[in-house]
């Protein structure tokens, strides 16, 4: 609904990819455990990817980075 230009439409939906990222645990190591090595690849590339996002719309658009590296304990991909 509205007229939202695309810039704050996909500044909008990182947010929210952002929030359920962070609802799920995602940027914890310790939410993981007890998970199968499947489940946990996908929750570690999703974060990343989502990280990675942040990052570059972040950038494109002249905003600060939503997620901040002390904010997260992820293992790296």
């Amino acid at each position: 609904t509205g007229d939202w230009s695309s810039d704050v439409c996909s500044s909008d939906l990182l947010g929210h990819a952002i929030r359920g990222a962070l609802d799920l645990g995602l940027h914890r190591q310790t939410s993981l455990k007890g998970k199968n090595a499947l489940a946990r690849l996908h929750a570690v590339d999703l974060f990343w990817s989502i990280y990675s996002l942040d990052r570059m719309i972040s950038i494109s658009l002249g905003k600060p980075f939503i997620l901040q590296d002390e904010e997260y304990a992820a293992s790296a991909p």
